[in-house]
């Protein structure tokens, strides 16, 4: 897996989630390295990993108007009790927290991973 920026990338495994990307923010808001939003070209260096999935886990890539609106641990009670199925309940989570950005999310199931 790779991430440049502050958009996200979750593990959910056991009832629990775990932050598994690195952001590029640094005080608060600003951001150290992104993909495109400045009009001209940029160099980055992606965080790149190697990441094992188990079977029976939540994979969850979200934009920071997720994340910056929805506590970690109310991520982690919606992935729980929706399952895969969770990315309309988290967006709309977010509008309910006054959605101040773009909001963005996409949830991969492994319940089926190797079978």
């Amino acid at each position: 897996m790779f991430n440049v920026g502050d958009s996200r990338i979750y593990l959910h495994h056991g009832g629990e989630l775990s932050l598994i990307s690195t952001d590029d923010v640094v005080a608060g808001n600003l951001l150290t390295q992104c993909l495109g939003g400045s009009g001209r070209r940029a160099d980055f260096n992606p965080h790149v990993q190697s990441v094992a999935f188990p079977a029976g886990s939540t994979l969850l890539l979200c934009s920071d108007g997720l994340t910056d609106m929805v506590a970690d641990e109310q991520v982690e009670v919606i992935l729980g009790a929706a399952g895969p199925d969770c990315a309309p309940v988290l967006l709309q989570a977010a509008l309910d927290a006054g959605g101040v950005d773009n909001v963005s999310a996409l949830v991969i199931s492994f319940s089926n991973f190797g079978a």
